[in-house]
Order: C-alpha cells, then sequence, then structure tokens
C-alpha cells in the first residue's frame, strides 16, 4: 500500500467497489495521446481510481467508471490548504474517433482543451500498464469498533486491509515482416523506445498494424495475485 492511496482512500465514498494504482510523479511535459476510442477505453476494471502527483507536486485523484466501450471521469486536485474539483465528463470510442461527452445528459459536450490534461493522465497510466508490471489495490474494510460505528451512521470506514494483484504487461507477440509468411490479424503495437545502428533512440508511437480483413486482436491485461 502506498502512502499516496493511504491518503486518498478517506475521500472516496464507496472506495472498496474500486480497484486503486497510484502512477507516481506525471511526466513534466503532457503525454501526447492518440485521438483513438481504443486506446483510452480499455481500461483494466470497471471501476478504477489513478492517484499520482502532477509538476505542481500537487496530489491529484482521478476516477474512471467503464461501459460499454465508454468511460466516465472525475476527480480532484488537493492543495496545501484547498482542493479543485475536475471537471466530470466521459468519453466513448466511435468509429470517427474519441467522442468527449458531458457528465449530465442534456449538457453541453466539453471541449477537448478543456479534458486534455485529464487525458493526457489517463493515456500516461495505460502507457505503463502496457509497459510494466503495475500493482493494483483493493481496499477491504476491517472489522473494528471504529469501523463498526461509522457503518451504523451511515459513514465510510476508516481502516482498511488492502488485497494486492499484479497486471503484468501484454506479452509482445512476433510480427511477419514480409517474405512467404502470412500477414498477422490487425492489432493494436504499443509505442516504445527503438534504438538505431546510429546510437541514437527515437520513440515509436503506438499504432495499428496487420490484416483487418482476417479480424482484430485487443491487447489484454493478465492479473496476478500478489503474496501478503
Amino acid at each position: 500500500m502506498t502512502p499516496l492511496i493511504k491518503e486518498m482512500v478517506g475521500y472516496i465514498a464507496e472506495a472498496e467497489t474500486f480497484m486503486w494504482f497510484d502512477i507516481g510523479k506525471l511526466p513534466t511535459e503532457e503525454v501526447r495521446f492518440l485521438v483513438d476510442g481504443e486506446t483510452l477505453t480499455h481500461i483494466p476494471f470497471h471501476k478504477v481510481i489513478v492517484c499520482c502527483i502532477d509538476s505542481d507536486n500537487d496530489r491529484c485523484m482521478l476516477t474512471l467508471i467503464g461501459s460499454n466501450g465508454s468511460v466516465a471521469a472525475a476527480g480532484f486536485v488537493l492543495y496545501p490548504t484547498s482542493y479543485e474539483m475536475v471537471n466530470a465528463f466521459a468519453y466513448m470510442d466511435t468509429p470517427e474517433g474519441l467522442r468527449l461527452l458531458p457528465a449530465i445528459e442534456g449538457d453541453t459536450p466539453p471541449r477537448r482543451e478543456e479534458c486534455f490534461s485529464v487525458l493526457c493522465t489517463i493515456k500516461h497510466f495505460l502507457d505503463l500498464l502496457g509497459q510494466k508490471a503495475v500493482e493494483a489495490y483493493q481496499p477491504r474494510s476491517k472489522r473494528s469498533l471504529i469501523n463498526d460505528k461509522r457503518k451504523a451512521k451511515g459513514k465510510s470506514p476508516l481502516l482498511y486491509d488492502w488485497h494486492t494483484v499484479v497486471i503484468e504487461s501484454p506479452k509482445p507477440h512476433s510480427e511477419s515482416c514480409g517474405g512467404t509468411h502470412a500477414s498477422p490479424r490487425r492489432h493494436q503495437a504499443r509505442g516504445h523506445w527503438r534504438t538505431y545502428k546510429s546510437g541514437k533512440r527515437g520513440w515509436v508511437k503506438e499504432c495499428w498494424r496487420g490484416d483487418a480483413s482476417k479480424g482484430s486482436v485487443f491487447k489484454d491485461y493478465q492479473l496476478k495475485e500478489k503474496n501478503a
């Protein structure tokens, strides 16, 4: 359990229904993201909370709830003496790309500039899942006198036991590079660093590869229980 999550859990009702992630300090420059619904809607659990530290060293928390190709996002930034809510919105995967939706049906859809920082944070979170093993934590209310009294009053618990799982990054698959081998099915290749013969390194952005007529393969996450 990380200190940041341990602090943030007290601000959320129904904390036990979420899987919690601590992604640490965000990059000083906003991470560019593809306007691709599949890239941003493929969250590892139905209900996710992402905790992080922004470039100003303020603590941030995002709640993500996924359903049928769409994700609802909300959260807040915690300052030393105050806090600021993150404007809630939703986004979904469409044939035309990523579509932004208002949090309340009937409201005006948000502008992309208003959601850019949040989408970049989500993109950074999903990139981490694709690059390395990441721990996820789920709180479970601990049986105690304090928690029993709070529960009787309809309040959230203060004390938790934590269940931890490890999200393994997707295993790379070999690809056809030409010749007589058949073209693979359409699949998503994540962004990665490439070292060239000159010694220079360059970033290869994520993209779709393969033959769509043979079907599509979507990346998935492997969950592994972590021993206490």
